[in-house]
């Protein structure tokens, strides 16, 4: 993801349906919301001023299964 402006907000979310257990969001990754029986984490990459700084971004965080049937998704949307 490439962020071009510092009023852009990005998201992230990370599910696994078929696990329990926890995701993990590492740096710059801020965990907002999870839930460790069906398995989701929202996070942000927000700045002081509630938007992210320009440049590039990749979605990163761990999970506590070792299975690969999880997926994660980054949004960003223009704050203005």
């Amino acid at each position: 993801m490439i962020t071009t402006r510092s009023t852009d907000a990005l998201f992230a979310a990370y599910v696994d349906a078929r696990g329990s257990g926890s995701i993990t969001t590492l740096p710059p990754w801020t965990t907002q919301d999870t839930n460790a029986v069906f398995f989701y984490t929202f996070a942000d990459n927000l700045n002081d001023n509630g938007g992210s700084l320009a440049g590039t971004y990749q979605g990163t965080a761990t999970s506590t299964l070792t299975q690969s049937s999880w997926v994660g998704l980054i949004a960003a949307f223009v704050l203005e």
